[in-house]
Order: structure tokens, then C-alpha cells, then sequence
């Protein structure tokens, strides 16, 4: 039993490092939403990112199997992103995640408050 914990410990771990990328979550939304893009229509469609940081993220994403890089064979070349199966479980557990978040925000709150009372 303690093993199969482990296992699942090491699994969720994983998963969560996979979606932990400060952009994976905004660029597979987008991606969800639309798909395929261009990459000037995700730095449009993304506030606040960056080229450098847009390009390191999709890259990532490729090579984690969340994104397929089209390119096309035009001049000059243009490349198409879309999601994989594999990125649309990242909304999947985004999802999750977001409704556990949900339902148990209050109890951080006061545990968190609690916590930062420095009457304690």
C-alpha cells in the first residue's frame, strides 16, 4: 500500500510540475479556446507575455506533449500551434483543481490568517 502511495505521490507530483510553467496554464487555454494559432496571435491574445517567454513555454509544452508545432510550408514559413489530447486534460485538470480551490478557499483563508496572527 505504501508503495502504491508513493507511486501516486511521485505521478501527481509530475502532473503539477508539467502544468507549473508560469504561462502553460494561459497559453493552453487559448489554445482550448482556438486552436490552431499562430504564435502572434497567442503573444496578442496573452497579456503581460513576452516573446522570449511565450517561445521557452511552447517549447516546454511541445516537448512535454501538451502542443503540436505545425509548420507550414509556405515562404516565409509560418507555424501553427495546436493542442494535443494530451493538452486538453491539462484544462481537464485545471478544472479540477480550480473547483477543489473553490470549495475549500475559506478553510485557507482562516487557516492562513490564523496562521499569520501574531498573537500566537
Amino acid at each position: 500500500m505504501e508503495q502504491r502511495d508513493a507511486s501516486r505521490r511521485a505521478l501527481a507530483r509530475e502532473a503539477l510540475n508539467v502544468v507549473a510553467g508560469r504561462w502553460v496554464l494561459e497559453v493552453a487555454e487559448q489554445l482550448a479556446q482556438r486552436s490552431p494559432m499562430r504564435y502572434g496571435e497567442l503573444v496578442d491574445a496573452i497579456a503581460d507575455i513576452a516573446e522570449g517567454s511565450l517561445s521557452r513555454t511552447l517549447r516546454q509544452m511541445e516537448r512535454d506533449g501538451l502542443v503540436r508545432r505545425i509548420a507550414q510550408p509556405t515562404m516565409p514559413m509560418q507555424v501553427d500551434y495546436e493542442l494535443t489530447h494530451l493538452g486538453s486534460g491539462v484544462i481537464t485538470l485545471v478544472d479540477v483543481l480550480a473547483a477543489w480551490t473553490r470549495e475549500h478557499a475559506h478553510g485557507i483563508e482562516v487557516a492562513r490568517e490564523a496562521f499569520d496572527d501574531p498573537q500566537d
